[in-house]
C-alpha cells in the first residue's frame, strides 16, 4: 500500500440538524456548562473565548475548555467583557472587578484597587494603558499601577457608571448611565459633552466610533448619534435596547439587541442591510431574539450570545458565494449536494435524489435518478482512468461516460455483492493508479479489469463495520 495514507472512521451514522437554516447551537451538549454568554472575543490563534455568568470558556471549534474564576460569589463571577492584551493574554471583567488567564491560571488584577463592577475594558497601544468602566467610575492601570477618574463628584452617580469606552486618536470617548464625556489621553482631563437636546436619552449602554462618529446604543431609543465635528446628537436607529454595538471599521455596524434580533445596518448608505432574527414559523435563523453577546470575526462568523439558550453562529452572509445554475431549465438552488466532481468542461453533481451531469460547452444537461439508478442518493464521485465513478447509498456503484454522458453499472460488479446493492462512501486515487473505495463491507482498491482486493476485519487491522471518508497522503 505504497504512498497512501487512509483515515478510517468506523461509526454509527447520525444526521443532526441545525438551528435554522445558516445557524447552528452550542449548548449543554456541546460541553457549553452555561447558557448565558454576555462577552466574546476571538484570539490571533483563532480561538472564541466566551464569558458565562459563571466562567470564561475557550473554544476550538471542536470542544469547550473551562477556566472557573475563583470569586466569592456566584453573582460575582459574571463576566461582562473579554479583551485581548499584549503577549496573547486574554483578560476579562465580571461583577468583581478584573482578571486575567495566564498560562491555564484566572488571575485577579488589582484587586485591592478594582472592586467594582466591570462593564467594559479597552486597551490602548498609545499609552500603554488599560481603560476600566466599572459602576464606580472609570480606572486606569498600567504597569501595575492604578489611576481612578470620577466623572462626577458623587460616587454613586449615574454619571460614574461607565458603560462604553472608544478612542479617537487622543482622545477617550466615555458612555454612562447620565451622558457623554471626553478624556484627553495625554492630560487625563475630562470633559462633559453637552445634553442631548429634546427628548433624546443619554443613558447609554455602550458606544461606537466610525469616522467622526460616535455611535451609542441605549435601552429604550435604540441607537443615537452624535457628530464630532458638528458636536449634535441625533436619533439615528429605533430598534429598542441596544444589548451589542460593534463594527468592521468601515461601513458596517453590528447591532445587538435585547428582543429584536440582530441588525447589520449601512453607515454609507444608512440603511439596516440585514436583520437575523428567530423565525417561530419556520424555526429558522437564531433560537432567540434576545441577543445578549454579539461578535462578528475577522473570518465573517457570526457569533450570538442568546438568552438562556448557548452560543448561536452562522458564516456571514455577504456574496462570497452564489447557487450554481446552469443554462438550462434545471433549478440547482435548492438541491441537498452530497458529492461534487468538477472536470475541465464536466459538471458531476450527487444530490440525495439523484445524479446531475452539465457540459456548458456542449450544451449538455442530463438528470439521472430511478430507475436509472437502483438509489438516488449519491455519496461520492471519483474521475478514475478517463471515466467517472459514481457510488451510492443501497445502490452500489456506477460509471459515468462522459463522452456519450451514460451511465452504467461498474464493469467489475460481479466481483462483490457491495457494488451492485451496498453504499460507497468515499473514493480516491493514489499514485500508483489505484482507486481506492470506502464502502458498507470493507475498504477496497481497484487496479482495472479483476484487479480487486478487499480490505476488512478479517485480513486486516481495520475494526468491523462501514468505512467512510479516506484521506490520501
Amino acid at each position: 500500500m505504497k504512498n497512501i495514507c487512509i483515515i478510517i472512521i468506523v461509526a454509527f451514522f447520525s444526521i443532526v440538524s441545525g438551528y435554522g437554516q445558516n445557524f447552528r447551537g452550542l449548548s449543554v451538549e456541546d460541553g457549553l456548562p452555561d447558557l448565558v454568554v454576555n462577552a466574546f472575543y476571538k484570539d490571533s490563534q483563532g480561538f472564541l473565548w466566551a464569558g458565562t455568568s459563571s466562567s470564561v470558556e475557550r473554544f476550538d471549534g471542536i470542544r469547550f475548555k473551562h477556566y472557573d474564576i475563583p470569586a466569592k460569589t456566584a453573582k460575582e463571577k459574571e463576566v461582562n467583557v473579554l479583551i485581548g492584551m499584549p503577549g496573547n493574554e486574554v483578560w476579562f471583567g465580571n461583577n468583581a472587578g478584573v482578571w486575567k488567564i495566564s498560562q491555564d491560571s484566572v488571575l485577579q488584577v488589582a484587586a485591592e484597587e478594582i472592586k467594582s463592577k466591570v462593564y467594559t475594558l479597552l486597551y490602548s497601544d498609545s499609552t500603554k494603558c488599560l481603560y476600566v468602566g466599572t459602576e464606580a467610575g472609570l480606572f486606569i492601570y498600567k504597569d501595575g499601577k492604578v489611576h481612578r477618574e470620577l466623572l462626577e463628584p458623587n460616587v454613586f452617580s449615574p454619571s460614574n457608571s461607565v458603560r462604553g469606552l472608544a478612542l479617537e486618536n487622543d482622545c477617550l470617548w466615555i458612555a454612562t448611565q447620565q451622558g457623554l464625556y471626553a478624556m484627553s489621553l495625554r492630560t487625563r482631563k475630562v470633559i462633559p459633552i453637552n445634553k442631548p437636546a429634546g427628548n433624546i436619552s443619554q443613558a447609554f449602554l455602550n458606544i461606537c466610533y466610525v469616522k467622526d462618529r460616535l455611535y451609542l446604543g441605549t435601552a429604550e431609543q435604540g441607537i443615537i448619534v452624535f457628530d464630532i465635528k458638528q458636536g449634535k446628537f441625533k436619533s439615528y436607529l429605533n430598534v429598542g435596547h441596544i444589548s451589542s454595538l460593534s463594527t468592521d471599521g468601515n461601513d458596517l455596524l453590528y447591532v445587538g439587541t435585547n428582543g429584536n434580533g440582530i441588525y447589520f445596518v449601512s453607515l454609507k448608505s444608512e440603511k439596516v442591510t440585514k436583520h437575523i432574527q428567530h423565525d417561530t414559523t419556520s424555526g429558522s435563523g437564531i433560537r432567540s431574539n434576545s441577543v445578549y453577546s454579539l461578535l462578528v470575526d475577522h473570518e465573517g462568523i457570526v457569533w450570538v450570545g442568546v438568552f438562556q439558550m448557548g452560543i448561536d453562529y452562522s458564516l456571514f452572509q455577504q456574496e462570497y458565494f452564489m447557487s450554481y445554475q446552469p443554462q438550462c431549465d434545471l433549478n440547482f438552488k435548492y438541491l441537498a449536494v452530497r458529492s461534487l466532481e468538477i472536470g475541465s468542461d464536466d459538471k458531476l453533481i450527487g444530490t440525495r435524489d439523484g445524479l446531475y451531469y452539465v457540459n456548458d460547452r456542449r450544451g449538455i444537461f442530463k438528470m439521472f435518478k430511478s430507475p436509472q439508478l437502483r438509489a438516488n442518493m449519491i455519496l461520492s464521485i471519483c474521475k478514475y482512468r478517463g471515466k467517472y465513478y459514481i457510488g451510492t447509498f443501497g445502490g452500489g456503484l456506477y460509471v459515468f461516460d462522459s463522452s456519450s454522458a451514460s451511465l452504467s453499472d461498474f464493469e467489475d460488479a460481479s466481483l462483490h455483492p457491495v457494488f451492485m446493492n451496498g453504499q460507497i462512501f468515499s473514493m480516491t486515487t493514489d499514485t500508483d493508479g489505484k482507486l481506492w473505495m470506502a464502502t458498507s463491507d470493507g475498504l477496497f482498491c481497484y487496479e482495472g479489469k479483476g484487479k480487486l482486493r478487499q480490505y476488512t476485519s478479517r485480513n486486516s487491522q481495520l475494526p468491523e463495520g462501514n468505512v467512510y471518508p479516506q484521506i490520501r497522503n
